[in-house]
């Protein structure tokens, strides 16, 4: 298990995406209304778009909404997964 930081992000929809290692990732979080929990995840980029949340997203925008977020999470790499 390690702690990851995330100093960059935006939050987009209720949910917090994070710039790491140049590339932007959906962070984990947990959905009260569906009681469901999603994991670190890259987003995927098409061009020059960014699909959050099932909306295609301008890399100018995300740019812009960028803001320092400071957050910590844990991680835990694949290998380290018993199942």
């Amino acid at each position: 298990m390690e702690i990851k930081k995330i100093k960059y992000g935006i939050e987009y929809n209720g949910v917090v995406y994070g710039w790491m290692n140049k590339q932007l990732y959906r962070l984990p979080y947990f959905n009260e209304k569906t009681k469901r929990s999603f994991e670190l995840k890259i987003v995927i980029r098409v061009g020059n778009h960014f699909i959050l949340s099932r909306n295609k997203v301008h890399f100018d925008t995300i740019k812009n909404r960028t803001k320092e977020l400071n957050v910590e999470f844990n991680y835990f790499p694949d290998k380290e997964i018993p199942f």
